[in-house]
């Protein structure tokens, strides 16, 4: 997935009931995935196997002027990012 961050932003389903995603005002989420899919999110960047850099339809006021990081440490990623990836192939 990083290599396509790299050239193009990935749309991804993830779990956004936690407070850890709710309440994110800055740091990096790392919760457990609960496999419950409800939001959909923008990855548009990365920091090398660390963090995904996302950008939610929730505006500026939520997270760090609207996006956040969630934690790539598990396989399906924190807040289940790994799990329903999405891009254009044109």
């Amino acid at each position: 997935m990083m290599a396509i961050v790299a050239t193009k932003p990935i749309s991804a389903g993830i779990s956004a009931s936690s407070a850890a995603f709710q309440q994110y005002m800055s740091g990096i989420i790392n919760v457990a995935c609960n496999n419950s899919i409800n939001h959909e999110v923008v990855i548009v960047g990365y920091s090398y196997n660390s963090y995904w850099i996302i950008k939610t339809s929730w505006g500026t006021g939520w997270g760090e002027n609207g996006y956040a990081k969630v934690s790539m440490a598990s396989v399906q990623g924190s807040c289940c990012i790994h799990m329903f990836p999405t891009y254009p192939v044109v």
